[in-house]
């Protein structure tokens, strides 16, 4: 039986770590949403776990794996086979994410997700607003543009969830760029056949 190729352990590999990670952004997803809807969420606290669990955990994680992917195959990946693995990895995790929470979790465990993250961080913003002694006024116009924001984000076409899609995988593609060229690492040239 031939030998794997390293292009085809790195997408393999890729794809158990982006399914890995996938479970991880999935569940990080689901526990910040509880976490940020809840009633004793301080403004402050909201804002770390929103940012944290959104991003600053898995892109660590996200980075972890592509060195782990590196290291799986040899300890050797040029750019194009990093970013190969890397991208592979974000976008299975990616598809996991918007299968178990956008599709699978809000349709069956939380129908009311949007209109609950909405109030909760409407209600966030104001106490935080509160705190920093922004004047009532300003504060019901702050939170007005918001309620648009969100607003404008609702009952969004076919079109608009194909635009989001695939902005979605250009932000992935790059995001995989930028981590392949952390992780990348070319053989010697003493090595090389």
């Amino acid at each position: 039986m031939p030998e794997e190729s390293i292009d085809s352990q790195v997408r393999k590999g890729g794809l158990i770590r982006g399914l890995v990670l996938g479970f991880i952004v999935l569940a990080l997803s689901i526990v910040s949403f509880y976490f940020i809807t809840s009633a004793s969420t301080t403004p402050v606290m909201a804002l770390v776990v929103l940012y944290g669990f959104s991003t600053i955990i898995p892109l660590a994680a996200a980075i972890y794996f592509a060195f782990n992917l590196r290291n799986t195959v040899g300890g050797y990946l040029t750019f194009k086979q990093a970013v190969t693995g890397v991208f592979v990895m974000v976008l299975t995790s990616y598809v996991l994410l918007v299968i178990g929470r956008d599709l699978a979790f809000v349709k069956l465990a939380e129908p009311d997700m949007a209109q609950k993250t909405e109030t909760a961080m409407l209600k966030n913003s104001a106490d935080m607003y509160k705190q920093q002694g922004i004047p009532q006024a300003k504060i019901d116009t702050k939170i007005a543009e918001m309620r648009k924001q969100f607003g404008d984000g609702q009952g969004t076409s076919i079109g608009g969830i194909v635009t989001n899609f695939v902005e979605n995988i250009i932000l992935l593609f790059v995001l995989a760029i930028l981590i392949g060229a952390i992780s990348k690492k070319e053989s010697p040239t003493y090595l090389k056949a």
